[in-house]
């Protein structure tokens, strides 16, 4: 019984040895990109010099990265839904953060702007030019403030 386990466990790690190369980043060109992420790139982002797109992951854990040449990262699902947009000193396209974010960026800090937002399964995380970062549940309700 012993080696029975023991051949098991090598069996697996040699296995698991061999698949490691299959989840690792590779360079991927934009044309590959699922279509909802092609659309936000070239409709949000078509005038910056896109630098390289990763492809992360693989198979059901697949997501992409797109990196432009000023720095902006874009990082997407599997089926191109955009997860997160960092845009670094730039201002985060307005048609991307949903108008509820909006408006309390414009109601709460009058002349900030969204650098950085991203969107996780219940909940939204946005960083504003001051660098003050705010958490909103999926209802858009404000859950946590970080300077």
């Amino acid at each position: 019984m012993k080696k029975i386990a023991i051949i098991t466990l090598v069996l697996f790690s040699f296995s698991l040895q061999s698949c490691q190369k299959e989840f690792e980043d590779k360079l991927v060109n934009f044309s590959e990109l699922p279509e909802k992420a092609k659309e936000t790139v070239n409709l949000h982002f078509s005038d910056l010099e896109i630098s390289y797109v990763l492809q992360e992951g693989f198979l059901c854990c697949t997501s992409y990265e797109v990196v432009f040449s000023n720095g902006t990262e874009l990082k997407f699902s599997k089926k191109g839904e955009w997860e997160e947009i960092d845009c670094k000193t730039n201002a985060v396209p307005l048609a991307l953060i949903p108008q509820e974010i909006n408006d309390h960026v414009t109601r709460q800090h009058p002349g900030q702007y969204v650098i950085k937002i991203e969107h996780e399964r219940k909940h939204y995380d946005i960083k504003l030019d001051n660098q003050l970062e705010i958490t909103f549940g999926s209802d858009f309700r404000i859950i946590g403030y970080d300077n």
